[in-house]
């Protein structure tokens, strides 16, 4: 497993407990699609966006990706992967990547899948997240 970040970034509360949900949940499924020998990466960066129309404030949004070196994921499956109970694995529930999205747009976030990565196959979950001074999420 290699992570790699640009940032530091401190989730505390409801949102750090429902984004370590989400990232618990994309490894465990990672680490199983993965054969020996492959490669589970997961990289984390902070990026600033400026809403459109606006000079001053920028809004900063974490981008997380966990990116496997597995099989991948076919396009029929890709339409289903979120629906919760719905597993390709013979003792999977169902619920890990419907969690994921749930936790994610309760942040007010977003979930995007990438599969294949390359010609060998892979997948990648992206998650993106805005980062929200905690004065605002209070009121």
């Amino acid at each position: 497993m290699k992570v790699e970040s640009a940032g530091e970034v401190t989730l505390t509360g409801a949102v750090g407990g429902g984004f370590r949900e989400a990232l618990s949940n994309l490894v465990i499924n990672a680490v199983q699609a993965t054969e020996r020998g492959g490669q589970v990466r997961i990289q984390a960066t902070v990026r600033k966006d400026r809403p459109a129309g606006s000079r001053d404030s920028s809004e900063s949004k974490l981008i997380l990706a966990v990116t496997d070196t597995g099989p991948g994921i076919s396009q029929q499956e890709q339409q289903r992967v979120f629906e919760p109970f719905y597993s390709t694995k013979s003792r999977g529930t169902g619920l890990g990547l419907a969690i994921v999205q749930r936790r994610i747009v309760e942040l007010g976030g977003s979930v995007e899948l990438t599969s294949p990565v390359d010609d060998d196959g892979g997948t990648r979950f992206r998650l993106v997240v805005p980062l929200v001074p905690i004065e605002s999420k209070i009121s």
